[in-house]
């Protein structure tokens, strides 16, 4: 009776067991199904943006090719009954002349038909030609302008170049002055014939002065930074003295 109580406690034991690992396993399995199941679903996920990405940019391509095929078919459906009227009026035997006519009017109306085609076909290969590259060319020219406005920046900037030249004109007709004083200084000295002595230190006294005068010209005219020697306007500073 023991050994069979024990024998039972094992096997329920073992039972126990086994339906742990059971509970385990399925766990197991459930866990792994529903990890699958959320890859899957992300997968599905992106699968429908990247999807619905590729419709929208089709979708317009799509609806052009739609109703270019709707319209293709309209007139090749009209071409064919067309044809099929052709086909029975020749087969007719009666009023050659109708019939004649008839035909001659049926042909012009495929001519038709076939003209519209082809003009739905070109304005499709336009549409589909026509890109954003034109616009982009249009803003080039854009920027071609505006490096044009600096160019004129440059050139307002010469201007400025040439008010500074034109202030060194001013400071020529001070040097005039300058000069005209000098000679003014000459006619004191002429009238003064009794002091000659005096007056020939003094004339010494004078250019002295007058040279000090045009080296301190010189020297400001060396400052300027853009002051330009090569026009012969300017270069009669250097042969003052």
């Amino acid at each position: 009776m023991i050994m069979m109580t024990m024998m039972m406690m094992v096997v329920v034991v073992v039972m126990m067991m086994m339906m742990m690992m059971m509970m385990m396993m399925m766990m197991m399995m459930m866990m792994m199904m529903m990890v699958m199941m959320m890859m899957m679903m992300m997968m599905m996920m992106m699968m429908m943006m990247m999807m619905m990405m590729m419709m929208m940019m089709m979708m317009m391509m799509m609806m052009m090719m739609m109703m270019m095929m709707m319209v293709m078919m309209i007139m090749m459906m009209m071409m064919m009954i067309m044809m099929m009227m052709i086909m029975k009026m020749m087969m007719m035997r009666r009023r050659r002349r109708r019939r004649r006519r008839m035909v001659v009017m049926m042909m012009m109306m495929m001519m038709m038909m076939m003209m519209m085609m082809m003009m739905m076909m070109m304005m499709m290969m336009m549409m589909m030609m026509m890109n954003d590259d034109g616009e982009d060319d249009d803003d080039d020219d854009d920027d071609d302008d505006d490096d044009d406005d600096d160019d004129d920046d440059d050139d307002d900037d010469d201007d400025d170049d040439d008010d500074d030249d034109d202030d060194d004109d001013d400071d020529d007709d001070d040097d005039d002055d300058d000069d005209d004083d000098d000679d003014d200084d000459d006619d004191d000295d002429d009238d003064d014939d009794d002091d000659d002595d005096d007056d020939d230190d003094d004339d010494d006294d004078h250019d002295d002065d007058h040279d000090d005068d045009h080296d301190d010209d010189h020297d400001d005219y060396d400052d300027h930074d853009d002051y330009d020697t090569t026009t012969n306007n300017n270069n009669y500073y250097y042969y003052y003295y």
